[in-house]
């Protein structure tokens, strides 16, 4: 078993990704809970997934003694097929009171294969933070090779 944990010698309370040290098998990755950032929304959105279990074991291809496994290769992991993942981003509800102009990025982190950002983004919708209505066609992720250790998120900006 492995943990991971900041500095010692810190005195900020940022948070670094959780996804690469999950890709190398790390079992305990420490966050800085008071701190409401991306990191801590993949490590809340990671244990949710499992009933909010705190213990998930490691997807079976890590698991497996007859498989190596790179967790930094750009390269598809062997004998895994990947899959394709699509996302409609439909609306967004009490966003905010004020007359605001809002849009939605949706990324996701894994392997580096799979991890892509900044690439889907929706319309902007203007004076309308309360219940904008962006309606967009399928966002589409082509090809995640390791669905069981990606994530998503959706960023309202």
């Amino acid at each position: 078993m492995s943990r991971i944990y900041p500095k010692g010698g810190r005195v900020d309370s940022s948070n670094y990704m959780p996804q690469i040290f999950w890709n190398a098998g790390c079992q305990m990755v420490s966050l800085n809970y008071q701190t409401p950032d991306l990191a801590m929304q993949l490590n809340l959105g990671k244990f949710e997934y499992n009933g909010s279990c705190g213990y998930l074991l490691k997807p079976d291809f890590m698991r497996r003694p007859d498989r190596t496994f790179d967790p930094f290769s750009e390269t598809p992991v062997d004998g895994v097929i990947a899959a394709t993942c699509s996302v409609q981003v439909i609306s967004g509800q009490f966003l905010s009171d004020k007359k605001i102009g809002t849009y939605v990025e949706v990324d996701m982190y894994g392997l580096p294969t799979d991890t892509i950002r900044k690439e889907f983004r929706t319309r902007m919708v203007m004076n309308n933070g309360l219940n904008p209505v962006y309606n967009e066609e399928c966002f589409v992720f082509r090809k995640v090779c390791m669905s069981d250790a990606s994530r998503i998120a959706f960023e309202v900006l």
